[in-house]
């Protein structure tokens, strides 16, 4: 197969043939998809890429993953899943800003909604994605699912390709990863203590420090 796109990686692209395929009726809720050495094949990519395109769509809850068994598609509702790709595009300085705002504007909603409804166990299982690396653009897709709106959790699960990109370019400031853990850490005590104005305040904070550190990434590279 061709990938001709040059806007987006290998591993988006295969997400994407896959998700074509589960909307076409190729593969329906439920069904196994090929091993990962199949899927290197057909593909002609390395392990690596593969682990990716399967670890985006996870994300995106279009499938599960089960240890030792392989991965199988999630329940979705075809009549709306969204294409990955539509929010995929050149990491240029507007396209990021621009989501920016739209999290601006949601997420600190979702923040506080969340709040809500979270129970005991999200709590616990947020918690301890803090033990994990790369650990932020999963928290925000998890607390979006404590919301248990599938519109928002749509929202946050179709913009996990831009905002993993941005978050491998503020990681890479000094100082940025320890200042995020810290500000995830209050922000998932908020959301235990069922506090929605302070998670949302929290979740506001949070999306304001990182927009300024790629807007000063960006600053610095221009100049």
């Amino acid at each position: 197969m061709s990938f001709a796109d040059g806007r987006a990686v290998l591993s988006e692209q295969i997400a994407q043939k896959i998700i074509d395929e589960i909307k076409a009726g190729v593969l329906s809720p439920g069904d196994k998809l090929p091993s990962e050495k199949q899927l290197i094949e057909k593909y002609q990519v390395s392990r690596i890429t593969v682990r990716e395109a399967l670890r985006t769509l996870k994300v995106m809850n279009i499938i599960n993953i089960k240890q030792g068994k392989g991965a199988f598609v999630s329940s979705v509702d075809i009549s709306l899943l969204i294409d990955h790709m539509d929010f995929v595009s050149l990491l240029e300085k507007t396209t990021v800003l621009n989501l920016f705002e739209a999290r601006r504007i949601l997420e600190p909603e979702i923040a506080a909604l969340a709040a809500q409804r979270i129970t005991e166990q999200e709590i616990e299982d947020l918690r301890a994605l803090l033990t994990q690396d790369n650990f932020d653009v999963i928290l925000h897709q998890k607390i979006a699912e404590c919301t248990k709106n599938p519109v928002l959790i749509r929202f946050v699960a179709s913009i996990w390709t831009l905002s993993d990109m941005s978050r491998r370019r503020t990681s890479k400031i000094p100082g940025v990863k320890q200042k995020t853990y810290k500000m995830h850490e209050q922000l998932i005590e908020a959301l235990a203590s069922h506090d929605a104005a302070l998670a949302k305040k929290l979740m506001c904070e949070h999306l304001e420090y990182i927009e300024g550190c790629y807007q000063t990434l960006v600053d610095t590279t221009d100049s």
